[in-house]
């Protein structure tokens, strides 16, 4: 399979996991224990991927997240790419795509972003009148989804890199 068509097909895994995410998310039960599946995505492949293959990764799945989120595009963008860069930047020093260690980064990574979401939703609400995001920012939802975002990580980052597709991409540390 060439890599071409492996990047496509990371479009449709991306868009795929987003829409999953955002019918778990639409689930009263489940909605504060959804888990940023981007980050899973992202933190499964990133170890793989050399600088550029990075950026592109990053676009595909901050587009997949785009595509199916209420959240402002430009948060999107630089909540994931702040994933990536953090997740680069610690491939040096500790080995990321251990499973404990890629878990404890993805929810840690899963707890900035939904408040960071949160925020930034609350402050796009605020600017047109409509008042905070409900719920408020913070607190137990926030650990529920870093939570929910490590257990997941822990099991399905295995499985992201035996997609078909993804092969290609996981050429090994370059």
């Amino acid at each position: 399979m060439s890599r071409a068509a492996s990047w496509f097909l990371l479009v449709v895994w991306s868009a795929w996991l987003f829409a999953l995410q955002g019918l778990v998310a639409s689930t009263p039960e489940l909605a504060d224990w959804t888990p940023e599946l981007g980050v899973v995505l992202l933190l499964a492949l990133d170890p793989r991927l050399d600088r550029s293959d990075a950026l592109l990764a990053l676009l595909i799945v901050s587009a997949g997240a785009i595509a199916f989120s209420s959240d402002p595009p430009l948060a999107i963008l630089a909540g994931y790419g702040a994933v990536v860069f953090v997740a680069r930047s610690l491939r040096s020093i500790v080995e990321i795509d251990q499973p404990i260690a890629r878990a404890l980064l993805a929810g840690v990574s899963a707890a900035v972003l939904v408040s960071y979401f949160d925020l930034s939703r609350s402050a796009l609400l605020a600017s047109e009148g409509l008042g905070p995001v409900a719920g408020g920012i913070g607190g137990a939802r926030v650990f529920h989804a870093a939570l929910g975002t490590a257990l997941v990580t822990l099991v399905a980052a295995p499985l992201v890199l035996r997609l078909p597709g993804m092969g290609p991409l996981r050429g090994g540390r370059r």
